[in-house]
């Protein structure tokens, strides 16, 4: 059992799963992670993976890590180097993201959806400037009972809280069209939805691996109080993603200042995998993986 007492020991736990996942996936795909830098391709995503958990707002933040813990890693590279190395490895968080929910979170037939904002600029703004590859627009969040303009985020959660699959959208695209690619690996599953995942597009997803849907009835639906009671046990379940993107925006996932949607999509991957690591973490150490607001357990501090 692996004891984190400080950042140092936090490098080398992350370090190690990245490592372990990195050589799995060369085993399985017959992939060979080369580079040609003086940093390791796992040492780059540990360095972001670390820089998410511990809350760095900027990428200059993150590479500002490298230099602190310099004696950790095999070399110290310059600042445009790393950003070159972040974007070249970034399509390997997708992999990862993967790799943590089929290995620590694969024993349940049930899993959580839920989709959250990520405004960009204020809405009067919205001629101007950043338009992240023009993929924001105006959209509604009905909780907040506002407009934004932006994107919106799409996640599926296992009942351990460990993030499964990501999706993003422009904030105008309906939350149900996401069900059906967000359902792509998952199979014979229980999915828990929210009142935003209704519609006929349900239809599609449904026929997805044999997935079952489960959303509450509005009020103006035929039976929605039966079905609603019936279905209340599962709802209160859902406090699993509505936790996890509690902490995503603990780790300022509404305030990144990215231009390039990719760069923004990798940033979101490293945290969820840094939020995966900690229920991980969590798990291995007999502590309660959810019920605090600081993502490792209080005695890590």
């Amino acid at each position: 059992m692996f004891q984190v007492q400080d950042y140092n020991d936090l490098f080398l736990y992350v370090y190690i799963f990245v490592d372990d996942a990195l050589k799995d996936i060369e085993q399985q795909s017959g992939y060979k992670f080369r580079t040609h830098s003086k940093l390791k391709p796992a040492e780059v995503l540990t360095i972001q993976i670390v820089g998410e958990f511990m809350e760095k707002k900027t990428e200059k933040a993150i590479y500002m890590l490298l230099k602190e813990y310099k004696t950790l890693f095999n070399a110290v590279i310059s600042r445009s180097s790393f950003y070159k190395q972040l974007k070249k490895h970034a399509w390997i968080l997708e992999f990862l993201m993967q790799y943590f929910s089929e290995t620590f979170d694969n024993g349940d037939d049930v899993c959580f959806v839920d989709g959250f904002p990520i405004p960009i600029k204020k809405l009067v703004r919205k001629n101007n400037g950043v338009n992240i590859n023009g993929r924001a627009n105006v959209g509604c969040c009905a909780s907040l009972e506002e407009y934004f303009y932006g994107l919106k985020r799409h996640i599926l959660v296992g009942t351990t809280g460990i993030p499964r699959n990501l999706l993003f959208s422009p904030a105008n695209v309906h939350d149900v069209n996401l069900l059906e690619p967000l359902l792509e690996y998952e199979q014979d599953k229980t999915v828990v939805c929210d009142k935003g995942y209704i519609g006929h597009e349900q239809a599609a997803a449904v026929a997805v691996n044999n997935n079952e849907i489960v959303t509450e009835k509005r009020k103006n639906q035929i039976g929605h109080e039966e079905h609603n009671k019936a279905i209340h046990p599962l709802m209160k379940r859902r406090k699993v993603v509505e936790c996890i993107i509690s902490h995503l925006e603990r780790l300022h996932s509404k305030t990144m200042k990215q231009r390039s949607f990719w760069t923004l999509k990798a940033r979101m991957i490293a945290k969820c995998i840094a939020i995966g690591t900690a229920i991980v973490y969590n798990i291995e150490n007999g502590f309660e993986k959810l019920l605090c607001m600081k993502i490792l357990h209080p005695e890590f501090l």
